[in-house]
């Protein structure tokens, strides 16, 4: 019997979860013979390489690179091993529920160049209690098991002196040494780990304004998220593997989802898709920085106002879904009047795309007309401003016009 799916998870010292992970990929209803799990071990240093031997119902196909090469390289490492026609990518700390690939396969033959995101169904699961937690995401802990009595009892707490039991909790997990499992492969197959998860929505503004088949939203690319994401084999190959370009985390998904994007590919985010994200700790800032530069880089391999415009969030000046309506103005100003407003067009997308790169080294946004060369170029900013004043009369480009002033503040000056 032929493979169909190739589920591809990548993993770097993430012992136990990635057990718990193959653990939910043994109870599936989607026939065993018809799909495989290609589990790329990037070099890990903890328990992973235990999973070598790890025995399956389906074909597990365990690959392990000898030096640390990274996300791009290890997940194109696995599609390099892949035998199916749909590729499943997953984070190797997501567990899912039996009918996960059943409803990937199923939506899959209902269009051919579709891309299924699973963002706005994500819950965050304890599935082990780990030292280097923060006590945020203790209290989450915390928060899940004060009103299930079973829970509590288990960890010997009470049902009311939520203070003390707070306390006792964070004297525990401060005292061991290593991380302790909440549950075993049981508690995964009996769906028991339901019991410890909570609802972490990725883009729940954008799913609410334009519905899961993002009707009208002008970057539907930015869902395509390996977390859990799927498409078919024929698809990727007509744009390539991803990128190993990109160095840390962030931006390499994006910018394969992009390439799909610009290839005529659809986007669906499936609200009968549940996963379940691991919680597991992680040092926010140093993420953060690694995200930033990598969205930077994929602004220099794409120089395009539809990547540029993703700016706006991190620099706090918007969300997605406004970055998506300043898309869409920029686009209807492009197709309206091609050959005018062409210089406040290229100096909206360079401030953007400076922007980033400004917050990136902690600059102050206030000096970027200065810092593009606009402040000190008389011609290019007469003409700027030329063009800004007939723009200001057109209720059509108010959000471009205020996008272009919040970045230019004192170009008028």
């Amino acid at each position: 019997m032929s493979i169909e799916v190739s589920v591809i998870m990548i993993s770097h010292n993430k012992y136990p979860q990635n057990l718990l992970t193959l653990y939910s990929f043994q109870n599936q209803t989607y026939d065993p013979e018809k799909f495989e799990v290609i589990f790329v071990d990037d070099s890990s240093t903890d328990q992973t390489t235990t999973l070598s031997n790890l025995e399956t119902p389906f074909t597990f196909k365990y690959v392990r690179s000898k030096h640390n090469v990274g996300r791009s390289r290890a997940k194109n490492i696995g599609i390099q091993h892949a035998s199916g026609k749909i590729l499943i990518f997953l984070d190797v700390e997501m567990l899912v529920d039996p009918d996960f690939i059943e409803h990937h396969i199923h939506l899959h033959q209902t269009e051919e160049n579709l891309v299924i995101s699973c963002t706005n169904q994500q819950k965050i699961v304890y599935t082990v209690l780990d030292p280097k937690f923060n006590e945020k995401q203790i209290k989450r802990f915390y928060s899940m098991i004060k009103t299930k009595p079973k829970l509590l009892r288990k960890w010997k707490l009470s049902l009311s002196n939520h203070t003390k039991n707070m306390h006792l909790l964070l004297r525990y997990i401060k005292r061991i040494k290593r991380p302790v499992p909440l549950l075993g492969k049981q508690g995964i197959q009996s769906l028991f780990f339901h019991q410890l998860a909570y609802p972490d929505p990725t883009f729940p503004t954008i799913i609410r304004d334009y519905g899961p088949w993002l009707n009208g939203f002008h970057l539907p690319w930015i869902f395509c998220i390996t977390r859990a994401v799927s498409f078919r084999k024929t698809l990727l190959d007509q744009v390539g593997y991803f990128n190993e370009e990109f160095a840390g985390w962030g931006s390499e998904d994006n910018e394969l989802g992009y390439r799909l994007y610009k290839a005529g590919a659809t986007f669906y985010d499936a609200p009968q898709i549940a996963t379940y994200h691991q919680e597991h700790p992680y040092i926010l800032t140093e993420r953060k920085k690694e995200m930033i530069g990598n969205i930077v880089k994929f602004q220099q391999i794409h120089p395009d106002i539809d990547v540029a415009v993703i700016s706006l969030p991190f620099i706090g000046k918007g969300s997605f879904v406004k970055a998506s309506q300043v898309l869409h103005e920029y686009r209807t100003l492009s197709n309206q009047y091609p050959e005018q407003n062409k210089t406040f067009r290229d100096t909206l997308k360079k401030g953007l795309q400076a922007a980033l790169k400004m917050f990136l080294e902690n600059r102050s946004l206030v000096n970027l007309s200065e810092f593009v060369g606009l402040k000190d170029d008389e011609k290019w900013k007469e003409t700027v401003l030329s063009e800004l004043k007939i723009l200001r009369s057109d209720d059509r480009f108010k959000r471009l016009v205020k996008v272009f002033d919040e970045l230019f503040g004192d170009i008028e000056n």
